[in-house]
């Protein structure tokens, strides 16, 4: 039976001698004979189909350590668990870099939207497909009455952010998903011309693999895009475009018919805002 040394046990199966050491240190792959004089490393090509499983089973993403359980235990039974568990690790970690691509798509059409922005503060009519949503409890709030609206508007805006990171969390969800949070006025409130905050919610896209709370029905709105929450006067520019919108249902003869909802479209300071200053399309279904 020939013997190989390690450097031709490495060139002859492209791997190193550090790695065919390593192997030897953890067990995995013993040489068929170590010179108890120089310490020498000495291998049968048969080892090589060893040597094969070990690469293939670390190129699948399987540790040192179960490599060596596989070997050491030679069972098929234990194997078939081993790769059972495998491919769950691997859907799980499949279903989670698809989402982190899919976030990372939206970020980039977020740049893109902030580079090329749609007209400022015009009121628009737009049709919509049904869209799927998540909801979240907040503490209402409203800023009419207020003497700073736009910096106490923010700040309960903030608190209730928190409120509904808990909420993620206590459901399992995806913090990939906390991101343009958007709030939702009711139709009571609409009909009442009351600009009250009352839940928080963020759309979904059909990929995302989480199951939707409720449904936003396709059809008309009436739309308007804000960059920003504050105007130069210091005002809640929300609370005062709702205000106009509904002032040009009425003057166009269209009845409300659903909730406000506050789409944020881009949030981060990276897009030259200050704290959480958002781009927003602001929506009120109309018949």
């Amino acid at each position: 039976m020939k013997i190989l040394s390690i450097g031709q046990m490495a060139k002859l199966n492209s791997v190193s001698e550090k790695a065919l050491r390593i192997y030897h240190k953890e067990g995995l792959l013993i040489p068929r004979y170590v010179d108890e004089q120089t310490g020498y490393r000495y291998y049968t090509i048969q080892q090589s189909a060893t040597l094969d499983m070990i690469l293939q089973m670390k190129e699948i993403g399987l540790s040192l350590n179960t490599i060596k359980e596989i070997i050491g235990t030679r069972d098929i039974d234990f194997l078939k668990s081993v790769m059972e568990q495998h491919i769950t690790g691997l859907e799980k970690k499949i279903h989670t870099l698809l989402r982190a691509n899919k976030t990372s798509e939206q970020i980039l059409e977020q740049c893109h939207l902030c580079k090329n922005k749609p007209e400022i503060m015009k009121i628009t009519v737009e049709e919509f497909p049904e869209r799927q949503k998540l909801c979240f409890r907040i503490h209402s709030f409203s800023v009419a009455q207020e003497v700073d609206p736009a910096i106490t508007a923010l700040e309960a805006w903030e608190n209730n952010l928190r409120k509904v990171k808990q909420q993620f969390l206590a459901r399992g969800l995806p913090l990939t998903l906390f991101r343009n949070i958007g709030c939702i006025v009711s139709k009571q409130d609409l009909l009442e011309r009351r600009v009250c905050f009352g839940e928080a919610f963020v759309f979904l896209d059909d990929n995302m693999g989480v199951e939707p709370d409720a449904a936003l029905p396709a059809g008309r709105f009436v739309c308007m895009y804000c960059d920003g929450m504050t105007a130069p006067d210091g005002s809640y520019v929300e609370e005062a475009a709702i205000l106009e919108m509904l002032d040009y249902i009425e003057e166009h003869n269209l009845t409300v018919n659903g909730d406000y909802h506050g789409e944020v479209l881009a949030e981060t300071p990276a897009f030259h805002y200050t704290d959480r200053e958002m781009f927003v399309k602001l929506q009120i279904p109309v018949v």
